[in-house]
Order: structure tokens, then C-alpha cells, then sequence
């Protein structure tokens, strides 16, 4: 499993988009207990590879990867996924990490953001939005914020429609 994912670090484009056909078949075809035990071998390289790869095949194909992952983890292994990505969107190094797994959250698992979670998603999301708006209507130099924070609004808004206030 380690190897699979790994590949997904591969030099060409072409290979690395292979890798993580595999790796989503994997997570695919893995028994829940098997998910359980070995989710986290997964999460943390591929949301890495998601966000650092240049190439939009692979940036694709790893975004699916991590959605057929966070749709078949256990509700205490989503939990803890939840954490992480809050404690990444909360640090100012890793904030535009933590947005993009926020809005594949909500749209991967959006009932277990209505479950409890959707206030505190939404309130991330918006306020990633306005600090980057200045006085005068311009946008600050951190437009990533605002822009991952827009898209995790919109992959919010199926979750419920009080979103456009």
C-alpha cells in the first residue's frame, strides 16, 4: 500500500496519473476493516500530492482518490479527517490545503457535514472570503482564500439552501 501511493509521487505525469487510478481502485475494492486500519497510510500523501502537483489529469484523478476515500472511512475515521483539516485551514502556512479538503469534504460526505458540522464549514468558508476583501473592493494578495473559500461555498450549498445570505 505504502508502494501505491508512493507512486503517486512518480517523475512524468502519465505515470503518476496511473498510480492514482490505482490507488482509487484500491480504496475502492479495500474491505471496510482493511479502509479502517490503513486510511491514514492514504489521506495525508495524497491531500499532499493533491495540492502540490502541477499537472490537472493527476490533480483529478488524486481528488477522486481522496473522494472514493473520505465516501468509505467509518464516521470516527471522517472525525478525525474533520480535525486535520480544520487544525490545516486554522494555520496560516496550511490554510489553502485545509479549504480545498473542506470543500471535497462537503462534497464527498455531505451528510456528515449537515449532521452537526455545516454552521462551523460555512463559517470557515465565509470568513476565509471576506478577510481577503479590502476596504476599497479589491482583493487582497491571498486571492487563494477567497477562491477555495467561494468553491467550498458552493459544494456547501447542496447540503442545504440557507447558504446565499
Amino acid at each position: 500500500l505504502v508502494r501505491c501511493v508512493s507512486n503517486c509521487k512518480y517523475e512524468f505525469d502519465e505515470g503518476r496519473a496511473s498510480a492514482m487510478d490505482m490507488v482509487y481502485k484500491i480504496l475502492g475494492n479495500l474491505k471496510p476493516a482493511a479502509l479502517a486500519t490503513h486510511a491514514n497510510r492514504f489521506f495525508v500523501p495524497l491531500v499532499l500530492q493533491l495540492h502540490n502537483d502541477t499537472d490537472s489529469v493527476c490533480k483529478e484523478k488524486c481528488s477522486a482518490a481522496l473522494s472514493n476515500l473520505l465516501k468509505r472511512v467509518n464516521v470516527e475515521t471522517a472525525k478525525d479527517f474533520y480535525g486535520t483539516i480544520k487544525a490545516w485551514e486554522g494555520a496560516a502556512e496550511t490554510r489553502i490545503v485545509g479549504l480545498k479538503m473542506l470543500g471535497l469534504v462537503c462534497e464527498s460526505r455531505p451528510k456528515f457535514v449537515k449532521d452537526g458540522r455545516r454552521g462551523e464549514v460555512e463559517e470557515l468558508m465565509r470568513g476565509n472570503v471576506k478577510a481577503e476583501v479590502q476596504e476599497e473592493g479589491r482583493w487582497g494578495e491571498d486571492w487563494e482564500r477567497v477562491y477555495f473559500g467561494l468553491i467550498g461555498l458552493e459544494k456547501l450549498a447542496p447540503a442545504g439552501p440557507a447558504i446565499a445570505r
